[in-house]
């Protein structure tokens, strides 16, 4: 796959591109590892065999609903997925129902495995938006 490379150090090995959307599974499972013990998301989607499905699928829903505005970026080491940056610039928020169909049928599978925990949960998410500040800024999802 050919990286187009926005930011790399002559002697680094790392390399920083806009996240393709083939690498969308795998950069949810990264991300999914990274906030494994994620207290407020482990609350409401509590550990058991449907953790794992429904964390992915959470993350993946996420990189879904952010790809269109372009600022959602990859980390690569030796062309292995090292991390993952979901930004969303000012006034780039998605408009309920406006979610890509693919956000909105990870979604699902979120709802499906946790149905009462995962409305909880996205009360919880959207709640925290009266606290960011009034004026235009950029939000730094995952």
């Amino acid at each position: 796959m050919d990286r187009r490379s926005l930011s790399q150090r002559p002697a680094s090995t790392i390399t920083i591109a806009k996240l393709e959307s083939e690498e969308v599974p795998a950069a949810a499972s990264h991300l999914a590892r990274a906030f494994a013990h994620d207290p407020i998301i482990g609350h409401y989607l509590s550990p058991g065999w449907r953790q794992k499905t429904a964390f992915k699928a959470f993350l993946q829903s996420a990189l879904w609903e952010g790809l269109p505005a372009g600022q959602t970026f990859a980390a690569f080491h030796h062309g292995a997925l090292v991390g993952v940056a979901l930004w969303f610039p000012p006034h780039e928020a998605s408009a309920p129902g406006s979610k890509p169909m693919r956000s909105r049928v990870q979604m699902l599978f979120v709802q499906l495995l946790y149905p009462n925990a995962s409305r909880l949960l996205l009360e919880g998410l959207n709640a925290t938006g009266a606290h960011h500040p009034p004026q235009p800024h950029w939000y730094l999802e995952f």
